[in-house]
């Protein structure tokens, strides 16, 4: 961390006279906790009247930040009915947001940094995104519920399923096939393990396979207390049956409520809360748009165009750059005073020592070869451009 910390603070020598003293980047974060410490120490009585309507914006925003936490304020997730590709607007992450975060940002930044991201989330979320979802290129997830991942299972990349402990679910991406199914009822025969596989395999292919006719037509089963006794109606027992050696249930389809009832005429309280549990989770849920999905297809567009536009406005500065290198003499040509430059001795030296010390460190301890390591903290420059430059534009 020591060595990453030094090459960033090396770059950013580099980079500092281009970025605020030349293309005088706003740097919103920058320039509000500047403007802030300024205030703070000011005196006088306009000094204090600053720092005053500055508490008076914190108060303000705390307390709508409070308000949508505790539920009273909430976030126009639906802009007002509005629907993109026939799903909500909530889907594509579209809404307005009730924050003065982002209002305090915009401010900052200015117009036209505002109504570019403006544009490019449109562009992304309402146009792109959808068209993507409608011609079946975005993998959409589909989850389901498992406790526990049998022992001994475990997925490889190529099998585009995965497990969430924390979450404790089973998560597979795009439309599973009767090959694919196979596959992985192979690995355990865990009836809760199958029975969340059937499911995904039912919702990640937005339709009803093995005889289902209905989206509540697939097994749910859900754990029995120890020891519990189920009596299950004649009239139920082709769709309800006790399996896993009497630990669960199993239900085809959902429950209404006389059925439930009359399962849980004769039960115990805690075979009653299993019925609920099994009710409650037997309804199908269709994998819709949401932002993990699509991320991967808009992320990396967005940032080639970052990347690039960042590089053409660096290959039209380059002169300029390489001034803060040498250090500003007094150049007449050179109409920007900039009394905080780093001298160019002082530069030359932390570069070399960044250099050795991160390009030692990376083959002692990742084996990493020489010459990719030096050519990594070259392009830290690179990318340090790109970076900076988008964090000084738009935060």
């Amino acid at each position: 961390m020591f060595a990453v910390c030094l090459v960033g603070i090396t770059v950013a020598t580099g980079l500092r006279r281009q970025m605020i003293i030349v293309d005088k980047l706003p740097f919103p974060s920058g320039i509000a906790c500047a403007a802030t410490l300024k205030e703070i120490y000011g005196k006088g009585s306009e000094a204090v009247m600053r720092v005053l309507m500055m508490g008076l914006a914190a108060i303000v925003a705390g307390s709508v930040k409070v308000l949508t936490i505790i539920g009273s304020l909430q976030p126009y997730y639906s802009l007002f009915g509005l629907k993109i590709g026939g799903e909500s607007a909530r889907r594509y992450t579209m809404a307005l947001e009730p924050n003065l975060l982002m209002v305090g940002v915009g401010g900052l930044i200015g117009f036209r940094a505002a109504v570019s991201l403006l544009v490019g989330a449109i562009l992304a979320w309402v146009v792109i995104g959808p068209r993507i979802v409608e011609n079946g290129a975005a993998r959409l997830k589909a989850n389901e519920t498992l406790l526990v991942l049998p022992a001994g299972v475990a997925f490889e990349p190529r099998d585009r399923m995965e497990y969430h402990a924390v979450r404790k679910q089973l998560v597979f991406g795009s439309r599973m096939s009767d090959e694919e199914f196979a596959h992985f009822a192979a690995k355990h025969d865990d009836v809760f393990y199958r029975e969340a596989l059937t499911k995904l395999r039912l919702e990640s292919n937005h339709r009803f396979t093995s005889g289902a006719t209905t989206p509540k037509d697939y097994l749910t089963t859900r754990a029995l207390p120890s020891g519990a006794l189920l009596a299950i109606p004649e009239s139920l027992s082709q769709r309800v049956r006790v399996v896993h050696g009497g630990a669960a249930v199993q239900v085809t389809g959902a429950l209404s409520e006389s059925e439930r009832d009359a399962i849980a005429e004769n039960a115990s309280p805690e075979v009653v809360a299993a019925l609920n549990s099994l009710q409650s989770g037997s309804q199908f849920v269709q994998p819709a748009p949401n932002f993990s999905d699509l991320v991967e297809w808009l992320l990396w567009p967005g940032v080639t165009l970052m990347v690039v536009s960042s590089l053409v406005a660096f290959s039209f500065s380059w002169r300029s750059m390489l001034s803060s290198f040498r250090g500003n003499r007094g150049d007449p040509s050179e109409p920007v005073e900039d009394t905080g430059e780093v001298s160019k001795r002082w530069f030359i030296a932390g570069l070399a020592v960044a250099m050795i010390f991160a390009v030692t460190l990376q083959v002692l301890f990742f084996e990493i070869v020489w010459y990719a390591a030096v050519l990594g903290v070259l392009l830290s420059f690179v990318l340090a451009v790109v970076a900076s430059r988008v964090a000084g534009e738009t935060n």
